[in-house]
Order: C-alpha cells, then structure tokens, then sequence
C-alpha cells in the first residue's frame, strides 16, 4: 500500500510507473469520474499510456455478480489482454467489484487499486479478498486474490461527502480500538476537525492517521491473509453488521452499520464484565464525536440472533464475536451460547438509552495494548 500526494500529476511517476507501458483498463464510478476523471484521462495521455475507461454505478446495491460479470464484458469489448491490467479506481465496492473481474476474466489478470475513499484506502482496498452481495446476504459470494498494487492519494479525501469520511472513521474507531489506545485518542483528539475540513486539518495529522491506520490493518492481514485462521480480531464490528445493512436497504452505509455493531459489542462485553465502564466510555464516545450512530430502531434481540447464526456458519461453527476486555486488548466470545435471548434483549435496551458523555472528561493518553493480544473470553 502506497500513498502519494498528487499522484495523477503528470510530474508524478509513481502511476505510470506501476502501470508499467502495460494497456489499461480503468473501471470507476460516475462521481469519480466526473472529479478525477479529465485528470486521469490527461495523465495517462502525457505518460503515453494506452488506456480505455469503463464508468459503472457501483454501489452497494449493484455490488453483484452481474456488476462482475459487466466488467469481464467490457474488458472483453476493449481487447484487454492476458498481460494487460485492469485497475479499480473508486470506493470500497469498485474495488470489491473490479478484484473480483479480475480475478475471473481469462483466469486472472493483473490488478491495480486505486481507492478514493476513507474506507477503501485504510481498510477495504488494502487486502486480498473481494466480495459481492448475493442471496439476500453482505458479501456472500467472493475470492481471495491479491492486487498487483495498491496506490492512493490522501488528496482525494477532501472531496468526500462529510457522510463518507465518518463512515470511514468507523473503520479507524475499529482497528484503533483492537490495536492501539494511542490512536483511538487521536480520534478523539482531531477526527471532528478532520471531517469538518475533508481530511485537509490539521494537515500534520493526516498522514500518520491514515499510515498509522494502514499500518495496524496490515499488519492484522498479513499473517492471515487468507482467512485460515477464523480468530480475526479486524472482525470487531463485522459480526452484526452485514444484517444491518441488509435490514436497512443499504440506507445505513457500511460504516454506520460497523459503528452500530461497534456499540452493540461494547456493550455485551460490559454486560459480560469484560470491560470496564471508562474504557466502554470512550470506545462510544469516539463513535459519537464522528457523528456516527451507536443504535437503530432496526436492532432487535431477532436480528442479532440471526446475524450470530450467520457468523457461525461463516466462521467455521464458532461465533468469534470480537470482544474488548480494554482498550487495545481484544478477546472472543466463541460459543453462541454465550450469547443468550437474555444478553441480546440488555444489549438492545442499551441502545435505546445511550448516555451522554462529555468528551472533554475522556482520554485514552498513556494507554497501552496489552502485550498479550486476542484470548479467550
């Protein structure tokens, strides 16, 4: 994963350099387009780059296999090769879709992603999985298979909807929260101004927010890239959710569903005595300073019993719902018996009373992770 200021200036080498004189293929999205679009088609003119462009409403409504199958279509219609390169150049759904082209068109061609979103460039873009929505389900049909290159511009997120960058933030709350204190502090501390000014300040907070998000979610993928291991602590917040999304209609966007399982979580680790009132404090604090929902008139005891049943038959038979004992020091509920219609109906009327918190009472500062990592609940 590479991030690069300016990166469709012609000046700048760094994507011409990974197309590598090879033809292109570029499939983005009509509000990609038509912000990035001119600059991309003129940066590719100037590199002498041979490409073609393919716009496509990617959505989480048309993340489907026929949106996959439209992309193998019209790399097909624009000659691409075996040798060519197909690149993703959008949001977290545009990479989901165009990996998963790629991964099928002539048995696999290279790929290349270019995410423009919060949540495609520190978490949906970066790893080696696709997925599509199919048989009424989040991402039930998908691949593993490794992108050539992953390349962004953290310029880009200034022209993000405000919605965006806090759904986006949820990612960070999730992965800050598992990982490290320090940057759930940081959240804290600038995420408001930093989506109040689309990701441009505090500038000299930008990068190592984003490096530092990068860098933990990597480091959580790259010794389980291909899921063996069903224990993954990145999945705090991606147990309820995919049913949230579903139930809503995709109204609720991905991130304010995680951010809804996020709360969800918490508060079954509370109700568990895992975790500690201040620590639970500032997890649903974080979520609230970025505007993001901690609860939904959708939430039933109903539809979290069904979003466990689904999670065990995806997690090889284990719940795994990750869990916070601490900040940075994850866990998992294992048995799905553990979490009974009893703990459900608490853990929803929680939500329907969610307490104010004063953020300037809260601080993570001078909190560690726990040397110990992910245990047994």
């Amino acid at each position: 994963m590479v991030l690069r200021r300016q990166l469709l200036d012609p000046a700048c080498p760094s994507l011409a350099e990974a197309i590598g004189g090879r033809r292109a293929f570029v499939v983005t999205t009509p509000t990609v387009d038509r912000v990035y679009g001119p600059a991309l088609r003129r940066a590719c003119e100037a590199w002498g780059v041979d490409h073609a462009v393919a716009v496509l409403p990617l959505d989480e409504r048309t993340k489907t296999m026929d949106s996959v199958l439209e992309v193998c279509a019209l790399a097909r219609a624009n000659g691409i090769g075996r040798r060519d390169l197909i690149v993703a150049f959008g949001g977290g759904v545009a990479t989901d879709v165009v990996t998963m082209a790629a991964s099928l068109y002539r048995r696999g061609v290279p790929c290349l992603r270019l995410p423009t979103t919060l949540t495609g460039q520190i978490d949906a873009g970066i790893g080696v999985k696709s997925a599509v929505n199919a048989h009424g389900a989040k991402s039930a049909l998908g691949c593993f298979d490794p992108p050539e290159a992953v390349i962004s511009d953290p310029g880009w997120l200034t022209s993000l909807p405000r919605r965006a960058l806090r759904s986006g933030f949820a990612e960070i709350i999730k992965i800050a929260a598992v990982r490290d204190a320090d940057l759930l502090d940081l959240v804290l501390r600038h995420g408001p101004a930093l989506v109040a000014s689309g990701f441009a300040e505090p500038a000299a907070v930008v990068e190592p927010m984003l490096g530092r998000s990068i860098d933990l979610m990597l480091d959580e993928l790259r010794v389980n890239p291909y899921e063996d291991d069903l224990e993954r602590v990145v999945d705090f917040g991606h147990t309820f959710s995919p049913a949230l999304e579903i139930a809503s209609h995709h109204q609720l966007t991905h991130g304010e569903a995680v951010a809804i399982d996020i709360a969800l979580s918490t508060s079954v680790a509370r109700h568990l005595g895992l975790l500690a009132g201040a620590d639970a404090d500032v997890v649903l604090t974080a979520l609230r300073s970025m505007g993001l929902p901690t609860g939904s008139p959708l939430v039933t005891p109903r539809l979290l019993a069904a979003a466990a049943d689904e999670a065990v038959a995806h997690r090889g038979g284990a719940l795994n719902l990750v869990l916070l004992r601490g900040l940075g020091r994850p866990v998992f509920l294992r048995s799905r018996e553990e979490l009974s219609e009893r703990l459900l109906r608490a853990v929803v009327r929680d939500l329907d009373r969610p307490a104010p918190v004063d953020l300037g009472t809260l601080s993570t500062a001078g909190a560690r992770p726990s040397p110990d990592g992910a245990g047994a609940a």
